[in-house]
C-alpha cells in the first residue's frame, strides 16, 4: 500500500470516528485531510466536493480548529477559482493563529494570503505581507526553512520580487525554491516552484532554460494529474513562445547595420 493509500485509509477511519460522536471540528478537520489526498491521487472532483463539505461543517462549528487545515483548503480554494473565499477563510484562519500564537500556521496562512495578492495583480503587498516571515532578511535563513510551505513560500517571494523588477531577490529565492523541492520530494508545491524559476530564466533571456524548466513541471504535473498547474504553465509556456517570436521578428525586421547609419546620419 503506498503512501496515500496509507493516508486515505487513516483519514477515513478517523473521519467515521468523528462523525459517530457528532464532533462537528474533527469531522470538518479529516474530511479536509480526506481531501488533500484525493488532490494527490488527481480525483479533483472529489476533491472539490470534500472541501465544500468541510467548509459547510467548518461554519456551523464556529470552531478555531479550522486554522489547522490552512495548508490545504486554503490553497484548495485558489485551485478552483474561489479566490474571495479563500481570502476570507485565510484571514481568518490569520487572525486565529495570531490569537492562539502558533507561528507556524500564521506563516502558512501568511503565505498563501501572499499568493492570492499576487494574483490580484499586488506584487508589494506580497513582499510587505511576508515581512513577518522573512524578517526583512534578503534570503529566509536555512533554519526557517524546515516548516511544510518554504517552498510555496519561496515562490510566492521570486515571483513578487520578479513583478517588481529586483530580479537578483527573484533569482534567489526561485533557485532555493526549485532546490528546496527537490531535496522534499514534494512536488504540489515543487511545480510552482519550476514554473517561477522559468519565469525568471524567460525574463533574463535563457529561453531554453525556461523552456526545461516550463516542461519538467508540465511533465511532472500532468503526471499527478493537477490541472491547475497544467494550465499555469501552458499559459507560461505561450508567453514563453509570444516572446521568442516577437524577438525574432524584431531581428528579422533591424535594417543591416549600413541602413542604420545612414538613418541616424
Amino acid at each position: 500500500m503506498g503512501e496515500a493509500d496509507r493516508c486515505a485509509a487513516l483519514s477515513e477511519r478517523m473521519l467515521a470516528a468523528a462523525e459517530r460522536a457528532g464532533d462537528q471540528a474533527h469531522t470538518a478537520v479529516h474530511t479536509v485531510f480526506l481531501a488533500a489526498v484525493c488532490y494527490v491521487r488527481g480525483d479533483w472532483d472529489r476533491g472539490r466536493d470534500l472541501v465544500g463539505r468541510a467548509q459547510e461543517l467548518f461554519a456551523a462549528s464556529s470552531s478555531p480548529m479550522a486554522v489547522r487545515v490552512a495548508g490545504v483548503l486554503g490553497p484548495a480554494l485558489i485551485w478552483h477559482g474561489a479566490w474571495q473565499q479563500a481570502r476570507a477563510y485565510l484571514e481568518g484562519a490569520l487572525q486565529a493563529a495570531r490569537a492562539l500564537r502558533i507561528v507556524h500556521y500564521e506563516r502558512v496562512a501568511l503565505t498563501h494570503l501572499a499568493s492570492l495578492d499576487l494574483l490580484d495583480g499586488r506584487p508589494q503587498d506580497a513582499v510587505t505581507r511576508l515581512h513577518p516571515v522573512t524578517a526583512d532578511r534578503p534570503v529566509p535563513a536555512a533554519e526557517d526553512l524546515t516548516w511544510d510551505t518554504p517552498v510555496e513560500l519561496l515562490s510566492v517571494l521570486a515571483q513578487a520580487h520578479l513583478e517588481l523588477g529586483e530580479l537578483d531577490g527573484a533569482r534567489a529565492y526561485a533557485g532555493l525554491a526549485v532546490d528546496h523541492a527537490r531535496r522534499m520530494g514534494g512536488w504540489m508545491q515543487g511545480i510552482r516552484a519550476l514554473e517561477v524559476h522559468g519565469m525568471v530564466l524567460a525574463r533574463d533571456g535563457h529561453h531554453d532554460l525556461a523552456r526545461a524548466a516550463y516542461q519538467e513541471g508540465l511533465d511532472r504535473a500532468r503526471t499527478i494529474r493537477f490541472p491547475y498547474a497544467q494550465a499555469r504553465l501552458l499559459h507560461a509556456y505561450g508567453l514563453l513562445d509570444r516572446e521568442r517570436r516577437d524577438h525574432r521578428r524584431a531581428i528579422a525586421d533591424t535594417p543591416p547595420s549600413e541602413d542604420l547609419h545612414g538613418q541616424i546620419r
